[in-house]
Order: C-alpha cells, then structure tokens, then sequence
C-alpha cells in the first residue's frame, strides 16, 4: 500500500496535479532518473548491446512482413521495430491467434467476452476500461496499442490502476505509437516520453514499448500503396486502429477483430450505435461522426476508408470479423468509399481542363499551312477549279496595289500634319510669352 501511495504521489507531481512542485525540480526529476536508468543500463547490459540495423532495410523487412501472410513455421518472436523503454530491448512475443478487440457500441449484449478471452493473445486499443463489461469484452489483456496522444489518461487514478496496478486487469504490455510522426522522437523535450519511462521504471511488471520511426513509416506507406494519397495530401491523420491491425499483422498469423462495422455499414443502415461501448450515444454516435470525418476538407480520421482497406487486406490474408460479421464481398481492385471518389472527381477535373488548355494552345501554335496549286488541284476533297484560283490571284493583285496607295497617302497626311506643326509653334511660344508678361507685372 505504501508503495502504491508513493507513485501515485509521484505520478502527481510529474503531471502538474500538485501544486507546490515547480517546472524546474520536475525537469531535474527527470533528468536525474533518466542518467541513473542509463548508467546500471550499461552496467548490466554492456555485453548485450542490441544491433542497430539500417533504416531502409528495416523498412523493407517490415514491407515484406506486412504485405505477405505470416506462415506458422517462419514464426519469430522478436521484433526490434518495438523497444522497450525500461531495458532498451526488442519486444519478444509469440502469439499465433489474436482477437483485436475494438471500442466502439457495437459490443454491447454481445456476449462475445468468453470466447474473446479464450484467443492465444488479446490486443485491445487505448484505454478501453474492461472493469464491468467482462461478459461483451472479455477480462484477459495482453496488449494495449495506445496513441501518443492518449498516453496522459495514465495519470487518472481510476484508468491506472485497472491497466497497470491490478492483477486481475491490468494489461501484459503496452505499445506506443507515435501518431503522424515518422521522425526519432525527442527524449528530453516529449511530455508524453518522459512521463512514459516514468511509469516504466515505477512499474517494470507492465513493459511499455516504443514503435521505432521504421513502424511509423511503414503503417503511412502501406496507406499510399492502398489509397494512392499520402497522409498529408490526403489532410488525415491514421487511427489507433489501422496502427493496431498493422502491428497485429506483424505479430499473429490468424487475426479475429471483434466490434467493426465495415465500409458500407453507415451508409446502408440508419444505426443509432454508440461510438464507445462505455459511454451513451449521447456524447457521440458512431455513423454520424464517421460521415463528418470522412467528409471533412481537412483533420480528422477517414474511418471509412481505412475498413475499405481492411476488407482488401482480408481477401488474401487470414482476417475475420465479428459482432458485426462482415458479409462477404468480391474486391474488383479499387477501393470505395466518400473520401476517394471526391478525391478521384478533382483529378478528373483537373485533368480535363489540362487537355483543354493544351488543345487550345496547339490550335494557337500551330502555323498555318500554304497550299500551292498542284495541292489544291490534287486534294481530293477541295472542289476548287483553276478559275477560282485565278480569281484570288487578282484580288491579291489588287489589295497589293491598295496597300501601296495606302501607304502613299498615310505619308502625303504626315507630311501635311507636320507642317501644320511647324506654323502652330509661334503661335504657342507667344501665348506662353504674354502668360509669362502677366504674372511679373501681378507679381511687381
């Protein structure tokens, strides 16, 4: 009980609660913890020092291992794309059969909890509370995929001792991923790092990882492949679910998501389902928060378009999903959902005006041909005769003739218009003369 007392104490101070803590004895707090970690670190540790791989060839080892199914005989437990903050060691897991399990409405009065908890691993995202919803959700928690973002919920006295003081609830370890940020991340400057390895070495029995940039990379690259825009042309930013089921499939073989609802799910039925399962459709309905995301110019989640992408990754790798079962659907290719077809819409509008201005610029450019007589006497489709010809050959004649005497007059008037110049010249100087007169004697 003390002990518990003591971080809770500690938890406090190092979030802001309590007020006579200042910014500075925090930070020294900090700092003097994080040196003390890293020299029994090296103590301990200076035999076992992990391998730093290339960052492209990580990159391109987890493509492979993402984008092929796993194979039960080709089994690793070891990934050193997830790093512990604690030890500094890669996460080692083995599970082969994995329920994910998500926190929308979709699981109430399900009674999916039993047969939940009787999956090898069980994956579920942030903080979901377990505590009174068992018989729909399941007990049993061996990972929790948590956003960056959520991370400072920790500090909730209620969330933190189900998730981590409990025996009976509290999860086997926690994954952090470090939404839209594909950079190192700041150790001594990030609020959320620096209270996570707190909480790391306050409580070593749950093991908090890390999601190294190589992971953050590739969740963002898999959504280019299947979607065609990058994360910022497409102003979005991913979902703790799609970095759930992309670390799923690294892990597990056989991947069972309980409490999705698929693509066409809101737009079929009018459902007045609940966007949590622990709270009220009063704080938020899921269809109608899924519509404004989804047709929103910029920020939020396209929750529509990445179950577009799920259901792509289910046809060829071993996926299911339950409460709500997904009907079966035949992938033609290209994905379907608000966000792409009005994406898709101004690319073809953009294109078309394209090839409208590049016509119209060739129809200004392109020189004009000059046929001669043979041309015009061969063509098969000109009806023009040799008189006709002889007929414009004279009207050229003439308007010849007319564009000299044209110009013979033009200089006839400027030579007139030049004399008249040269006589209207006294005549001004003299008025500027008498003007001039005037203002000296105004001015005497």
């Amino acid at each position: 009980m003390m002990t518990t007392q003591s971080n809770h104490r500690l938890i406090k101070r190092v979030t802001g609660l309590h007020y006579y803590i200042s910014a500075t004895a925090m930070r020294f707090i900090i700092v003097y913890s994080c040196v003390l970690t890293l020299v029994v670190l090296y103590t301990l540790n200076s035999t076992e020092k992990l391998k730093i791989q290339n960052f492209n060839v990580a990159l391109s080892r987890s493509r492979d291992i993402i984008t092929t199914p796993r194979d039960s005989a080709e089994y690793n437990d070891s990934f050193p794309g997830y790093i512990s903050l604690s030890t500094n060691k890669p996460l080692r897991i083995s599970c082969k059969e994995c329920a994910i399990v998500a926190s929308s409405g979709h699981l109430i009065k399900s009674n999916a909890g039993r047969e939940i908890d009787q999956q090898q691993c069980v994956i579920r995202m942030n903080f979901a509370p377990v505590v009174g919803f068992e018989r729909d959700v399941g007990s049993r928690t061996t990972i929790r995929v948590v956003g960056h973002r959520n991370f400072k919920i920790l500090h909730k006295r209620k969330i933190l001792k189900e998730v981590i003081e409990s025996n009976t609830t509290r999860t086997d370890m926690i994954i952090i991923s470090w939404m839209s940020s594909t950079k190192e991340v700041p150790k001594l400057t990030s609020e959320v790092y620096q209270f996570a390895f707190l909480l790391a070495n306050l409580y070593p029995e749950v093991p908090i990882y890390s999601a190294q940039p190589d992971r953050m990379m590739q969740a963002e690259e898999l959504f280019k492949k299947e979607t065609g825009f990058t994360v910022k042309q497409a102003h979005t930013m991913l979902t703790t679910g799609w970095y759930t089921i992309v670390h799923a499939m690294e892990f597990c073989s056989n991947i069972t998501v309980y409490g999705m609802a698929n693509e066409d799910f809101c737009s079929s039925t009018n459902s007045s389902v609940a966007y949590h399962y622990y709270e009220s459709i009063k704080k938020k309905s899921e269809c109608e928060y899924y519509n404004k995301s989804e047709n929103r110019i910029h920020g939020g989640h396209l929750f529509i378009t990445e179950k577009s992408v799920f259901r792509r990754w289910s046809s060829y790798m071993d996926i299911t999903f339950k409460h709500p079962m997904w009907p079966r659907k035949e992938s033609n290719g290209t994905l379907r959902s608000p966000f792409l077809e009005k994406r898709r819409g101004k690319l073809r509008k953009t294109m078309a005006s394209k090839v409208v201005n590049n016509n119209k610029s060739n129809i200004f450019t392109k020189p004009i041909q000059k046929l001669s007589k043979e041309q015009v006497e061969n063509k098969p489709d000109n009806n023009v005769t040799s008189e006709k010809i002889n007929s414009l050959n004279k009207r050229k004649l003439t308007h010849n003739n007319m564009s000299v005497n044209s110009a013979k007059i033009s200089n006839v008037l400027n030579t007139s218009a030049k004399l008249e110049t040269r006589n209207l010249k006294p005549i001004k100087n003299k008025r500027k003369r008498r003007r001039k007169y005037k203002k000296k004697k105004y001015l005497s």
